[in-house]
C-alpha cells in the first residue's frame, strides 16, 4: 500500500479479511487454550486500495454477536498476520471471541469481522487409562 495522490479525492477501497484465533505457534486454530493473559490472532486479506490501513480490536463474549462494542480493545501496532493480543485477562472456564474492523486513513471503516470462539481451560489434565476398543488392549503406555 502507497500514499493516496494528494490531489485525488476518490473513495478509498477496502478489503475486508478473516480473522482467525490460533496457537502459540500461530500453526493450529483453537476451541479451547489454557494461556489467560494472551490471544493469538492471525489475519488475513485485509486491504486498502491506497493509504494507511489500521486495525482495531474488541475483546467480546463467545455468545456475542459480532460487533465493535467492548471495553476491552485497542489497535494493533500493524498489518501483520501474525499479532499477538497480550496483558488480558481470560477468565477460567469463559468464552470469548475477537472482532477486527479496518479503517483507511480517511477513518472509513469496514463492517467488523469475528473470529470463531474460543474457550478458556486452565484445568490440569488427570492420568488414566485410554481404552482403543472393546477388545483386549494390546498396546498401552504409562
Amino acid at each position: 500500500m502507497g500514499g493516496c495522490p494528494a490531489a485525488v479525492t476518490d473513495r478509498i477501497s477496502l478489503t475486508t479479511g478473516s480473522l482467525q484465533l490460533k496457537n502459540q505457534q500461530y500453526t493450529l486454530s483453537v476451541s479451547y487454550q489454557y494461556i489467560t493473559n494472551t490471544l493469538y490472532l492471525y489475519i488475513a486479506g485485509f486491504s486498502a486500495s491506497c493509504g494507511s490501513l489500521t486495525l482495531k480490536w474488541y475483546l467480546l463474549d463467545g455468545a456475542a454477536s459480532c460487533s465493535v462494542s467492548s471495553s476491552t480493545k485497542g489497535t494493533l501496532p500493524s498489518t501483520s498476520s501474525k499479532q499477538p493480543l497480550t496483558g488480558l485477562r481470560l477468565q477460567d472456564n469463559k468464552s470469548y471471541k475477537v472482532s477486527l474492523q479496518a479503517l483507511d486513513m480517511r477513518g472509513r471503516a469496514t463492517p467488523p469481522v469475528c473470529s470463531g470462539v474460543m474457550t478458556v481451560d486452565i484445568t490440569k489434565p488427570q492420568g488414566g487409562w485410554i481404552r482403543d476398543g472393546s477388545g483386549v488392549d494390546l498396546a498401552y503406555q504409562v
